[in-house]
């Protein structure tokens, strides 16, 4: 099982973060934006070399996003509305990203068999979240995954901001 953190405050709201592993090494670096079509985000090792990148093809309520290996496209993620609340589906690879969008834990899955988990995790130093992936071979895509659903989660304002306002409507 592999266990990688990324700080909250940074994905929804630089065009830049860090992934680090458990002992707080850094293992990977995205990079990109998105909000028009043809934008995107690509995925590094800590190293420089490109590992992935992931293409804004449609820009809706319900988004899509290529993700793309070494100029060639191996998959979609797409944004469903479903009766329990958004899911997003990854194709070809029959995978299922579902979960809370209020309190921020997602599972993806590949029928019964959980490829990740990902939870919001409330420190004192910042948001973060927590994944944990069950094989290295799918950190990648795992990791794209993570950032899409952040981006599109409805609760994705960081909880030291809503705090904040709490705090501040309180005093008037």
């Amino acid at each position: 099982m592999i266990h990688l953190h990324i700080k909250q405050d940074y994905v929804s709201t630089k065009n830049s973060l860090i992934v680090s592993d458990e002992k707080g090494k850094e293992c990977y670096l995205i990079v990109g934006k998105w909000g028009r079509v043809g934008d995107g985000f690509s995925l590094f090792g800590i190293d420089g070399d490109l590992i992935i990148e992931v293409k804004q093809t449609t820009l809706s309520l319900f988004p899509k996003f290529n993700l793309i290996i070494a100029g060639k496209k191996i998959a979609t993620i797409k944004k469903y509305r479903g009766l329990k609340g958004p899911y997003f589906k990854v194709s070809p690879l029959a995978w299922s990203v579902k979960g809370d969008f209020n309190t921020n834990h997602y599972r993806v899955k590949k029928g019964k068999k959980t490829i990740m988990e990902m939870e919001k995790t409330y420190l004192s130093f910042g948001d973060s979240y927590t994944l944990s992936i069950e094989q290295q071979k799918n950190v990648p895509i795992c990791l794209c995954l993570a950032v899409i659903v952040d981006h599109l989660s409805v609760t994705r304002e960081p909880a030291k901001v809503k705090r904040l306002k709490k705090q501040a409507i309180q005093f008037i």
